[in-house]
């Protein structure tokens, strides 16, 4: 039979989690790896050429939502709406405060969003 492959601690730990945990914690790792997978295609295997205007942000954005959705329905889009909203702030804050108090280039920056 074909020698196994070597597996790292990550994924011994993953497999011992679906064969002997919780259902929350299967659930947890579960969605862990899922989150692993999409930050992977959108940061290294995604092909724009198909004529999509894609970036990771909004990749990323859309997953959570999605994520918040299928995990508490409507309850849980609007909690995540709003703690995307303060994120959101915060950056614009953030840039404010880099940009020596203009907003110019960031308003820019959305209107071409």
């Amino acid at each position: 039979p074909p020698e196994s492959p070597q597996l790292s601690a990550t994924q011994k730990r993953y497999i011992s989690i679906q064969t002997s945990g919780t259902p929350e914690e299967i659930a947890s790792s579960n969605e862990a790896l899922l989150d692993h997978a999409v930050g992977t295609i959108n940061t290294m295997y995604y092909d724009s050429t198909g004529g999509n205007n894609f970036d990771t942000r909004t990749m990323y954005s859309r997953w959570g939502a999605l994520r918040a959705y299928a995990k508490d329905g409507e309850e849980g889009l609007d909690r995540w709406k709003r703690s995307e909203r303060r994120r959101m702030e915060r950056e614009r804050a953030d840039w404010v405060d880099v940009n020596g108090g203009s907003a110019s280039n960031l308003d820019d920056k959305d209107k071409a969003a």
